[in-house]
């Protein structure tokens, strides 16, 4: 994310940090963003706001469910095991405890891991407390299957995933408003996405058209779950 938003600044973009976005609106053909901090207009809008999606692209009813995760990072026991520096993996786990995801320690950060498939909620509702028990449970699991990796905790964190029934991307144009560009529910796996998803989009705001083939990403597959797109 830091290298994301340096190169962003570097060529010419500009930041607005601790601003709620708290609605747009369609104004002529072009369109307003209202915020905590005021209003801006532009001719072209692109809409990736993750779990808020749902609520700033509510008049298209997207099939989204947003899931509450747990994840914690761990000093390894055994960092000669369970570091970058010394070529431990990324690991997924699909156990009888669940399906769990992970990474090994890196410049100084644990090892970390989260569990799939958490309670659904909102990004308005979504509880940030997190229990002594979900942190056992992670812990339990790297004891169990990746010796090694546990050692003091030093991180706690919730975070949310926002998935489509299908688990694919949707990035599409606004039915309504063309100007209007959207890309959600990315299922947990977007950001590793990001760089080509942003060209899309930037393409797509600008030419009009993306050179990768993204139809199978259209809205339009939800169609049968009340969601309108272009004819």
């Amino acid at each position: 994310m830091i290298t994301h938003v340096a190169r962003a600044r570097r060529h010419g973009a500009t930041i607005h940090l601790e601003e709620e976005v708290t609605g747009w609106e369609a104004d002529g053909a072009g369109v307003r963003v209202d915020t905590s901090q005021g209003s801006y207009h532009a001719d072209r809008l692109v809409i990736t706001t993750g779990p808020w999606a749902a609520e700033l692209l509510a008049d298209l009813h997207f099939p989204l469910q947003v899931q509450r995760t747990v994840n914690a990072y761990f000093q390894p026991e055994r960092p000669e095991w369970w570091s970058v520096e010394r070529g431990a993996p990324d690991f997924l786990l699909d156990v009888p405890e669940g399906s769990f995801y992970g990474m090994p320690a890196v410049a100084g950060v644990g090892v970390k891991i989260g569990r799939s498939g958490g309670a659904e909620t909102t990004a308005r509702t979504i509880r940030r407390t997190i229990d002594d028990a979900e942190i056992d449970m992670l812990r339990n699991t790297l004891d169990r299957y990746l010796p090694g990796a546990s050692g003091p905790e030093l991180r706690r964190i919730t975070c949310m995933c926002t998935y489509t029934p299908d688990r694919d991307f949707i990035i599409d144009r606004h039915p309504s408003y063309p100007q209007v560009l959207f890309g959600c529910g990315f299922s947990g796996r977007g950001y590793k996405f990001a760089p080509v998803v942003g060209e899309i989009l930037a393409d797509l705001a600008g030419d009009g058209q993306s050179r990768h083939e993204i139809e199978f990403l259209a809205a339009e597959r939800f169609v049968g779950d009340g969601v309108q797109v272009m004819a």
